[in-house]
Parts: C-alpha cells; structure tokens; sequence
C-alpha cells in the first residue's frame, strides 16, 4: 500500500505565529485565505493525475478542522469519500493559551466537524461535546501513539488491493513522528525507553524533517516490516500555483 502523507494548509494560526500574534490563538482553527489557496492548489495538482503521482483511492484526515478543510478540495476533485481519525491529532492535542501556558480543550463539537463537508465520515467518540480528553500530550506520548497509527497502517495494507494509495491528511509534527517511526522504529522506541524528561525524548534525534503546508510524503507499505520512503515534503503543486515560499511553514518545529 502506498501511504501520501498530507500535511494541512496554513491556518490561522499558522498565520499568527508569524505576525508575532501567537497569544491569539484558538483551540482548532481554521485554515488561512492563503490556506484555502494551498488546498486548492494539492487539488488541482492531482486532478490532472500527473505522472508518477500515486492518485489516492481513500482519504483519512485527523479530527481536526484544518486537515478536513484541506482534505475537502483534494477529495471533491477526485469524488472520494474521507473518514477522519481520532488518533491523527497534532502532538499536544487540543488545547486553549500558548505552548507555555496550556489548558486541555475538548475539540470542535460534531455539528461543526460535520459541516466542514457532508463527505467526512466521523467517528462515534466525536460528540457535540467535544472529542479529546487530554491530558496535554508529550513527545514521548506523540511517539507512542505515532506506534499504534503504524501497527494500524500496517495491517491495513495488509487487506486492500495491489496498488492501493491512502492519504493521510496530519499534521507536522505528528506526520514527522510518524515518518520516523516507519523509517526507524528500533530507534525509536529506544527513544521512548531512554531515561530523562520525557518532553525532550524526540528532540534528542540528530535530525529534522521539515514539512511545509499541504507537503506530500510517499511511503510504501511492502510486507510486516519494510518501507520505502519514496519523497519527502515535496511541493510541487504550490510551485505550479505559483504559492511556494508564502505564508508560515509550521506552528512549531518538528524535530526527527
């Protein structure tokens, strides 16, 4: 199974952070004027079925209303259906105040998930009450989770047919937590044993992967254990659209 990895459109607080206006950030936000044009473009880009572009058979995206923005044109475009995961949240999960200063918010009620687009199909934990019940999360929680969403990738690819193309829409620091799983899951979970605060357990990998607003990342699914990395944070579609280089590249840095 091939897995495109998609990491969401500027969003508003994307666009905040780089003003200096981090303190007026929200919980979920939306994506950003240039966020919708990101989208836009991801969509456009693979409407044409460029070649050597896997075109996804299936969408998923995370529970959040930025990567279900962002899905929306791809999935609009090429007539899919999309199903959001309650496992595919940014690192931290939701939560109000700055990074420093943080309280533990129980995410976007069901109604307003839901009319994002009629075509997402939600889980039952999302509720008109909210879906995350914290606590606030740490590296070393991210990659245990980023664990359990590669077990669960992996025995996906097990059940569909040769040739089969997921996209997942994330986040960019959950999505680098993810990629490096893939590539080094010894390592990490050397990582997650290793001793020392766990809030630092990531950082202390001797490299970055850097993803850029609606990026793509290609892997390959082949057997129980292998994978091949086909690229990473590739852009291609914002070249085309005249788009690369504008706008904020992440909230935070994600470290691998």
């Amino acid at each position: 199974m091939k897995l495109l990895l998609i990491r969401h459109a500027e969003s508003q607080n994307n666009a905040l952070m780089a003003s200096g206006r981090i303190e007026e950030r929200v919980p979920d936000p939306h994506i950003s004027e240039l966020g919708q044009k990101q989208a836009q473009a991801l969509a456009d880009f693979y409407a044409t079925k460029p070649a050597g572009y896997p075109i996804p058979d299936e969408i998923q995206t995370s529970l959040m209303i930025r990567t279900i923005q962002t899905a929306t044109p791809l999935a609009d475009q090429l007539d899919l259906p999309m199903t959001a995961r309650m496992d595919t949240f940014e690192r931290r999960g939701v939560f109000e105040g700055v990074f420093d200063t943080p309280t533990v918010h129980p995410g976007s009620p069901r109604s307003t998930l839901q009319a994002v687009t009629p075509r997402v199909t939600l889980p039952e934990g999302a509720t008109e009450e909210g879906w995350w019940k914290g606590p606030f999360e740490n590296q070393r929680a991210g990659l245990i989770r980023a664990q359990k969403v590669v077990k669960d990738l992996r025995k996906m690819a097990q059940d569909v047919p040769p040739g089969y193309t997921l996209a997942l829409v994330s986040h960019g620091e959950f999505l680098a937590m993810l990629i490096t799983t893939f590539m080094e899951g010894k390592r990490v979970q050397q990582i997650i044993d290793g001793p020392g605060d766990p809030d630092t357990a990531f950082r202390r990998m001797d490299r970055f992967i850097a993803l850029e607003n609606t990026s793509t990342s290609l892997l390959e699914i082949i057997g129980q254990d292998f994978t091949m990395t086909h690229w990473i944070n590739r852009i291609d579609h914002l070249f085309a659209a005249g788009l690369a280089g504008q706008g904020a590249s992440s909230e935070d840095t994600a470290a691998v």
